[in-house]
């Protein structure tokens, strides 16, 4: 579907050193996690001769990428865009899940409709790292007090 046009770029997933500063004093330097990956893809979607005089228009293709980057709204439901996967030659294991930070269109080449046949088309693509819920212990001890304290009142209340 798409032919790599130049070098792809993976970036970041190391450091997540922070700066704090300090009052009259020197900027403190804390570490603050692991920043994201990120990896850029220069792609053409091509539909140039794919026989001999046959362009092939790729309109419906170019809405598909797109549709990669937004939420999407059935009966009103509000969905996050669709984590995706990459397969080919890969800086990364193909297990890897990324969603579309960004889409940058480049040159383009259409028919004689005015239909786009070629398009570059410059994919930033974020690596998914799914959000995990930890459970707090503040309500935990909340509660735990609280019923202490419950039990405290029916103790010294009536005599």
């Amino acid at each position: 579907m798409f032919e790599l046009i130049g070098d792809d770029e993976p970036s970041g997933g190391v450091g997540g050193w922070q700066t704090l500063p300090r009052p009259r004093r020197t900027t403190g330097v804390y570490w603050g996690g692991t920043p994201e990956v990120t990896w850029t893809l220069p792609l053409m979607l091509d539909g140039m001769e794919v026989r001999p005089g046959v362009d092939r228009v790729i309109e419906a293709e170019l809405a598909r990428v797109a549709s990669w980057g937004r939420s999407i709204r059935p009966k009103r439901v509000t969905l996050p865009p669709p984590v995706l996967q990459v397969s080919g030659p890969l800086h990364f294991p193909s297990t890897t899940r990324w969603v579309l930070q960004d889409l940058a269109y480049g040159a383009r080449e259409r028919n004689s409709a005015g239909r786009r046949i070629r398009q570059e088309l410059t994919l930033t693509l974020l690596e998914y790292i799914e959000p995990q819920l930890v459970k707090s212990h503040a309500k935990k001890s909340r509660g735990k007090d609280s019923k202490d304290k419950d039990r405290d009142k029916g103790k010294g209340g009536k005599g």
